[in-house]
């Protein structure tokens, strides 16, 4: 019964994301722009974004996607550490991480070294709860591993602004507080690849599927699936503890 309906909801999320990416970039982009602006409830927002949505600029990023093995290495080392415990779930994790911090830095822009390593602390962390500790509710936890690597590297003074970005990397609508932290290009980075590219926040069209295709899912939304799923029998009244308004 339970792989019957797994697979029922794989078919309609795969289905779902494979749909999407056929329509223009500037179908997507008004998409993507009247949602944004129905989650912040703002009429003349949305109606701004209706009538200027296809005209404003795609987003490039600040770096050609030549070796990507290389531009993700940050990531790759500190995950390596955590192989055995993800078992069958690493390759799947491992490339969203990936994907997650190419997208964000892409976001970033020029911000450079230091944000990038700040990026790649982020990724690597901030769902990796789901297998140390076994929980579906693992923003705490995947809080925790991430402040014990900045202090075992020196680094306290990320802390705050990691802690949120982990913390808030699901929230709906865009994170305002503190512009110069690096919470708001880590949501989207997030949400671009857990739609599959179906959000793309005006990241380069290109760009987006480059980085999809460099480094394929290897099961990793069907693993998000079944842990919901198992989630939701548990705790059917509270199935996604980690998004945040």
């Amino acid at each position: 019964m339970m792989v019957n309906v797994l697979s029922i909801f794989w078919r309609i999320y795969e289905r779902a994301f494979f749909i999407f990416p056929f329509f223009g970039a500037a179908h997507r982009n008004a998409i993507n722009d009247l949602a944004e602006g129905a989650l912040e409830g703002n009429a003349a927002n949305r109606n701004r974004q209706l009538n200027e949505g296809h005209d404003s600029p795609m987003i490039k990023p600040p770096f050609d996607l030549h070796d990507p093995e290389r531009q993700v290495a940050a990531v790759d080392e500190l995950l390596e550490p955590f192989q055995e415990r993800l078992g069958d779930d690493f390759d799947g994790y491992r490339n969203h991480c990936r994907r997650v911090f190419l997208f964000a830095v892409a976001f970033a822009g020029k911000g450079g070294e230091m944000a990038g390593r700040k990026i790649a602390v982020a990724s690597a962390f901030h769902d990796l709860g789901i297998w140390t500790e076994g929980t579906f509710d693992y923003l705490e936890p995947s809080r925790q591993l991430a402040g014990k690597h900045l202090e075992a590297i020196g680094r306290e003074e990320w802390s705050d602004e990691i802690m949120v970005m982990i913390e808030l990397h699901h929230k709906i609508r865009p994170y305002r507080s503190n512009s110069s932290w690096l919470v708001e290009p880590f949501r989207k980075a997030d949400w671009i690849d857990i739609s599959k590219g179906m959000l793309r926040y005006r990241l380069d069209d290109g760009y987006v599927v480059d980085v999809l295709d460099a480094f394929p899912n290897a099961g990793f939304h069907q693993a998000l699936v079944r842990l919901g799923l198992e989630r939701l029998k548990s705790h059917p009244f509270n199935p996604l503890p980690m998004f945040r308004w």
